[in-house]
């Protein structure tokens, strides 16, 4: 037998190959199919953003613990949501933009605050308002596997928060990264 004979893999080697690289990816899939949810599982914001009530609610909330809500961006989180360790970086350049516009980052922990679980159905979510106090968005950063830049409207938003607003973008239909409340 020569050398190169010996050194061919096998096939019953092959095999073994594809079946460990077959389960790799099934496991992949079945674990980023896990992490994809609906922000809004239950429509439950939907329902609550059709009453202007709602959002005279929440700036109630916000400038109760907060002062003022005018020309802020308002960054809500749960401890414990892998969901925020994976769109970190995505989170930290939407409030580095919020700070160079010459507007406000608050970061509020829906763990240690836990009466704003009830105006938003998952995390991490963003709410902005604009120069005058009123709320120009509020939502998830933005959608896919990665929650990354470049899949959200936060970005095209951040700009115009010095312009006034007749309605607010309440963004439900949104499938990525969250952890639902």
């Amino acid at each position: 037998m020569s050398e190169t004979e010996t050194k061919k893999p096998t096939k019953s080697l092959k095999i073994i190959i594809f079946i460990w690289f077959l389960v790799m990816f099934l496991g992949l899939m079945f674990y980023t199919t896990q992490r994809l949810v609906d922000f809004d599982p239950n429509a439950e914001l939907l329902d609550q953003s059709l009453d202007k009530q709602y959002y005279m609610d929440l700036k109630t909330e916000l400038s109760e613990q907060y002062e003022s809500v005018a020309g802020k961006a308002f960054h809500f989180s749960k401890n414990g949501c892998f969901c925020n360790l994976v769109a970190q970086q995505h989170i930290s350049q939407v409030a580095e933009m919020i700070k160079s516009e010459q507007f406000s980052n608050v970061n509020v922990s829906l763990s240690e605050h836990s009466e704003f679980e009830r105006f938003l159905p998952s995390t991490p979510a963003i709410a902005l308002y604009n120069s005058d106090g009123a709320l120009m968005y509020i939502g998830p950063y933005s959608t896919g596997y990665l929650c990354v830049a470049g899949n959200g409207l936060v970005e095209e938003i951040i700009p115009r928060m010095g312009q006034s607003v007749d309605n607010p973008i309440v963004m439900t239909l949104a499938r990525g990264c969250y952890c639902n409340n």
